[in-house]
């Protein structure tokens, strides 16, 4: 493990508090200012806590980023999966306008709910872990995406498929915040998304 490694919730229920409280500061402070503009002595004032709570906890800045960063990786990764648990458990095929209308707004709220997570992933500290894990969750949503693409009877280039994958994320990830929850703009969101998979659809 490195220095900057990923910190585990303390086992007592008083310490699990302070340390809750000090990553909801992190992130409210990320959010308002960026990675770099969140000063790490900040982060114990804003939860209410002493200093050294915050040494006690997180040793470092890019470790309390890394946990940060983390634990809003494996929400973003739990709402796909709901929503592919939901798209399965429904009778009947699957449109690919049933599968945007089941994916967009949930994703949509995650972003307008932790928008620490998008500063974290645009200011990504150089530390391996991080890098990793972010890694690591795209392959995830990959994964997923196309296996309700698949479902959706959209086919595509095998080829294809993975680097399409990564481009819905990377464009999610730029137009989802913007929409947030806004029915016209989640609108167009799906209109575009719908476009791009139609077109690039393998034709039988």
């Amino acid at each position: 493990m490195t220095e900057t490694a990923i910190v585990v919730p303390p086992p007592q229920a008083r310490g699990r508090v302070r340390f809750e409280a000090l990553l909801t500061a992190a992130a409210e402070l990320i959010a308002e200012r960026g990675v770099d503009g969140a000063p790490f002595s900040e982060v114990a004032r804003r939860a209410g806590t002493a200093q050294g709570s915050l040494y006690q906890y997180f040793p470092s800045k890019t470790a309390l980023v890394a946990t940060l960063h983390a634990r809003l990786v494996d929400r973003l990764v739990a709402v796909i999966e709901a929503v592919g648990q939901d798209l399965r458990a429904r009778d009947g095929a699957l449109s690919l306008e049933n599968l945007l209308d089941a994916l967009l707004p949930p994703l949509a709220a995650f972003y307008a709910d932790h928008p620490a997570y998008r500063e974290i992933r645009h200011a990504l500290p150089r530390d391996a872990e991080i890098l990793a894990a972010e890694a690591g969750a795209d392959d995830r949503a990959t994964r997923l995406l196309g296996e309700m693409l698949a479902g959706a009877g959209l086919r595509l280039s095998p080829q294809r498929a993975p680097l399409m994958a990564e481009a819905l994320i990377e464009a999610g990830d730029a137009l989802l915040p913007w929409a947030g929850r806004d029915g016209p703009r989640l609108a167009e969101v799906k209109a575009m998304f719908a476009a791009y998979l139609t077109g690039a659809a393998v034709r039988p």
